[in-house]
């Protein structure tokens, strides 16, 4: 393909723009976003484990549809990203000064 080498990094650049973009503008929803994805991610590949350490014959039920297995996953992330959602929150003058040393001097 002629086109391949240009293609590619157009396109790694313009999500490369477009995630920084969306990191600046929206901050707590990007962190929920990937808290969501990659706690998805590694709760799959220990019920994967599981399931193949102990049920070996539920993991190939639910790897005998496709479809099934990932509507399980998506509503999975669905669900952690609602969560992620709902938790994040902004960062208090509190919470952001308290590893800074600042509040009242200890007595000796």
């Amino acid at each position: 393909m002629p086109s391949f080498v240009t293609t590619f990094w157009t396109l790694t650049v313009s999500a490369g723009l477009a995630g920084l973009v969306f990191g600046l503008l929206l901050p707590r929803a990007s962190r929920a976003l990937w808290a969501a994805s990659l706690g998805t991610a590694v709760c799959g590949i220990g019920v994967t484990a599981l399931l193949k350490q102990y049920a070996p014959g539920a993991l190939d039920w639910l790897l005998a549809d496709a479809v099934r297995a990932w509507a399980i996953v998506g509503v999975v992330w669905l669900l952690s990203l609602a969560y992620n959602l709902a938790t994040c929150r902004r960062r208090t003058e509190r919470s952001a000064g308290e590893g800074e040393g600042r509040g009242k001097p200890a007595l000796a």
